[in-house]
């Protein structure tokens, strides 16, 4: 669990502290059920509940100091806690994303950003696993792939971690971006593209140009990683502005072709197009 210093909460979130905590705090959550003593509580507005209402709860299983709203502060409610270690901020769901940002800047790893209609969470942890053989390496908590899971996935990663591997997804327009802003990818991969979400979309090439968010965040430098035998593999290969790399489980032309060499012993075999070397699996 990483340690935050309070000055630089406050720098990336654009708060003011009531309070300047003593000493650093030791995590970031926002669900008093499994808060660690001397963490940072952020206090989000949810669909169902107010975390502002949990405040007190935070405290009192240990919390040092909490993220919340300047307008619930200066509530009723809020006003008792004002002595307290409060980093005020106008909206605590941004001020979120913007700790997340700020703490990827500072730990600096190398990181790859997964998403597509499935598979997300399979190729996360595969990737980070293999990654993880060589380097110290962070990843998504489960599939805390959203608005509020991936700044808290970032937020839990050790400043020490090298490389980290996020999942990213969305079932709306306009979603994937603010969170491709946040995580700075290196490194993207789209798994496939299907009619997962699509009720929220015009159609299927809608739905792929919101998972392209993900593409067009990669740095020149950067590399993407397709599959060709999706739905839209030219749409996406299109909006990549730098090396995209293609598999495929059928297509001879893709960079990476897996072939199945022994299917009863589950043994396949993965082609390089580019030097016809393979590797059996």
């Amino acid at each position: 669990m990483p340690w935050f210093i309070p000055e630089e909460l406050a720098q990336w979130s654009g708060g003011a502290w009531t309070q300047t905590p003593v000493g650093s705090l030791l995590g970031i959550g926002h669900d008093t059920r499994g808060l660690t003593s001397g963490c940072l509580y952020v206090a989000l507005k949810g669909e169902r509940c107010d975390g502002h209402d949990f405040v007190a709860d935070a405290f009192s299983k240990g919390a040092s100091a909490a993220l919340a709203e300047r307008a619930w502060a200066e509530s009723d409610a809020g006003r008792p806690f004002r002595s307290r270690p409060l980093l005020l901020v106008e909206d605590s769901g941004r001020a979120l994303g913007a700790l997340a940002a700020g703490f990827r800047n500072k730990a600096a790893p190398w990181t790859v950003g997964v998403t597509g209609s499935v598979g997300k969470t399979t190729v996360k942890d595969m990737l980070a696993d293999m990654l993880g053989r060589t380097r110290d390496t962070a990843r998504t908590r489960g599939n805390w792939n959203n608005a509020v899971g991936l700044p808290l996935s970032l937020l839990a990663m050790p400043e020490a971690a090298r490389a980290g591997v996020f999942e990213i997804g969305m079932s709306r327009p306009g979603e994937l971006a603010p969170l491709c802003e946040i995580l700075r990818p290196d490194a993207g991969i789209v798994t496939t593209i299907a009619p997962v979400h699509i009720e929220f979309f015009r159609d299927l090439t809608a739905l792929a140009d919101e998972k392209s968010e993900l593409l067009r965040a990669l740095p020149p430098d950067g590399a993407a990683v397709l599959n060709r035998d999706s739905l839209c593999f030219e749409q996406l290969r299109d909006r990549t502005p730098c090396r995209a790399l293609s598999v495929s489980l059928k297509d001879g032309k893709a960079d990476y072709q897996c072939q199945a060499r022994d299917a009863a012993r589950g043994r396949f075999a993965v082609v390089e197009r580019a030097t016809g070397e393979s590797h059996e699996f």
